[in-house]
């Protein structure tokens, strides 16, 4: 996969499908400085990442992440975890701060952020029960993945 490739296909983030999450009284607004760190990617982006994901790596199963792919995976359940627990679980993963991150929700879109920006919102980027959503960083030696029914796989290659 070509990570510079990808992120350099960006679209304006009012063309974005899920902008509403991170726009909108009705769900959160995020202030400006955030919200321009959140980059979405055009739809030839997203279907790159997908392949990769799905075709040519084969690191994603249906709904469960390819144990073959993976040294690791620790799983989480969010419906039995507080959210104090959970962002204390996200800081464990002692990922820096200011790493480039590619999130991937299919059909939906892609976009690309750090992942401090992504441990600040989380839950505006994941609504279980509607989402799927998968989370890696440039090098592809992790994958993070939310399953729609609150369950959180992290994988480490």
């Amino acid at each position: 996969m070509n990570f510079e490739e990808i992120i350099s296909q960006t679209i304006p983030f009012e063309d974005f499908e899920l902008k509403e999450r991170f726009t909108k009284e009705k769900y959160n607004v995020l202030p400006e400085q955030h919200l321009s760190k959140i980059k979405p990617l055009n739809s030839d982006a997203n279907k790159s990442l997908e392949n990769y994901l799905f075709e040519e790596t084969q690191m994603m199963g249906q709904y469960k992440l390819n144990g073959e792919h993976f040294n690791s995976i620790i799983e989480i359940d969010l419906t039995t975890n507080s959210e104090i627990e959970f962002k204390k679980w996200l800081d464990d993963l002692t990922i820096d701060s200011n790493e480039t991150i590619l999130l991937y929700w299919n059909s939906w879109g892609s976009v690309f952020t750090n992942w401090e920006i992504f441990k600040m919102y989380y839950d505006d980027f994941y609504y279980p029960v509607s989402d799927d959503l998968i989370i890696t960083n440039k090098n592809v030696n992790w994958l993070l993945y939310f399953f729609h029914e609150e369950l959180v796989y992290f994988g480490t290659r």
